[in-house]
């Protein structure tokens, strides 16, 4: 017999070559698995990196907020400094009103007395 003749087929070496097969494809399936959960893993270091980025829109979100409160300040201010010279010009020209009510009353007796 020559050195690459098979061996005869029974049951028993049919059996051997299906579980070899199987074990075989045990250990690829294995493998998989293996690279999907490394995989998974790189994908929750990019979540990691949204959770900073979720941070930053959080800490925008307050300059803006202070920001508008600043603004709203300024606008008040505003307002309250308006309102005072409005209401120092109305005091300006009720003293003037009275100075000249004054002054018409003098000149008037005056020119009472002339007549």
């Amino acid at each position: 017999m020559a050195c690459w003749a098979r061996p005869p087929v029974t049951k028993t070496y049919l059996l051997y070559e299906a579980l070899a097969y199987i074990t075989s494809q045990v250990c690829i399936l294995e493998l998989q698995k293996k690279k999907k959960k490394k995989k998974k893993k790189k994908k929750k270091k990019k979540k990691k990196k949204k959770g900073k980025k979720k941070k930053k829109r959080e800490k925008e979100e307050e300059e803006e907020e202070e920001n508008k409160k600043k603004k709203k300040r300024k606008k008040k201010k505003k307002e309250e400094e308006e309102e005072e010279e409005e209401e120092n010009k109305k005091k300006k020209k009720r003293k003037r009103k009275t100075k000249n009510k004054e002054e018409e009353e003098e000149r008037g007796g005056e020119i009472n007395i002339l007549i």
